[in-house]
């Protein structure tokens, strides 16, 4: 191929019997760039219940989950040691953390493992045995997650982008949300519509 390496053969399992497929593997690299900023459903809003939720953004795992009124949505991956975080537990704020020191004070996403604690924000929030375990203590603002870029929450629905520059969910919508609102809204007429 021009300008780059030649096409790689792919197990011919994944195409037509008898013939060879080709990986064209810098278009499949410009089409996930391109996918990356656009706007893709990740789980609706009635799977969001009192713990973490696995779901997929793209070919990356995520947690969404509800803190108090608000949904937020990271890499399924705690940073301290890899667990995924949608093994974890939603703590109302009230809850003394598992080595039995203070409460956070609001509502956070806890790790299964060590019991590392993020708010809504992604922020390191709270971790076990913190003035005695790390020594000397560690910035925890150096141990946030990752945000998914922009969140929305439409008709019932959650959307989200890695794209901090992509246009707002109604907007990248334009003229399809009619369509959209078809097929995600009721069909009894019990919102005031047809």
């Amino acid at each position: 191929a021009p300008g780059g390496r030649p096409p790689q053969p792919v197990d011919a399992r994944l195409g037509h019997p008898g013939l060879e497929c080709l990986a064209d593997v810098a278009g499949e690299a410009r089409l996930h760039q391109a996918l990356r900023r656009c706007w893709h459903p990740v789980c609706r809003v009635d799977d969001l219940q009192d713990r973490p939720l696995p779901a997929t953004l793209l070919d990356e795992q995520l947690v969404v989950v509800r803190l108090g009124s608000e949904i937020a949505a990271f890499p399924d991956l705690c940073v301290h040691r890899g667990t995924a975080l949608s093994l974890g537990w939603v703590d109302d704020g009230s809850q003394p953390a598992p080595d039995g020191s203070g409460t956070v004070g609001e509502p956070c996403l806890v790790c299964a493992y060590h019991g590392w604690s993020y708010d809504t924000d992604g922020r390191l929030v709270g971790v076990q045995d913190y003035e005695n375990a790390y020594r000397p203590p560690f910035d925890k603002s150096e141990w946030g997650l990752i945000e998914v870029a922009q969140l929305a929450n439409y008709r019932g629905t959650i959307w989200a982008t890695w794209d901090a520059d992509a246009p707002g969910f109604e907007d990248y919508l334009g003229e399809g949300r009619f369509a959209l609102d078809l097929a995600l809204g009721p069909w009894d007429g019990a919102d005031g519509e047809t």
